[in-house]
């Protein structure tokens, strides 16, 4: 059964150039905090990518777990 979890990400704290990756059409694929969660992610679930902090917030991409 596919589950959905939700990945968050600050750029205050962890400066990456996502936009600039979104824009060109790219995919994201590096590595992202799952905090407590990590034993609870399986390949297949679901990602909501959320954008936390000062600024535009908000659901940023949705995504499936590979490994």
């Amino acid at each position: 059964m596919k589950k959905w979890q939700l990945m968050t990400w600050n750029p205050a704290n962890w400066p990456m150039d996502w936009d600039a990756d979104v824009a060109s059409g790219q995919v994201e694929d590096g590595l992202w905090s799952t905090g407590s969660h990590s034993r609870t992610i399986s390949v297949g679930d679901g990602l909501f990518f959320l954008m936390q902090g000062t600024g535009p917030r908000g659901i940023l991409a949705v995504g499936t777990a590979r490994s």
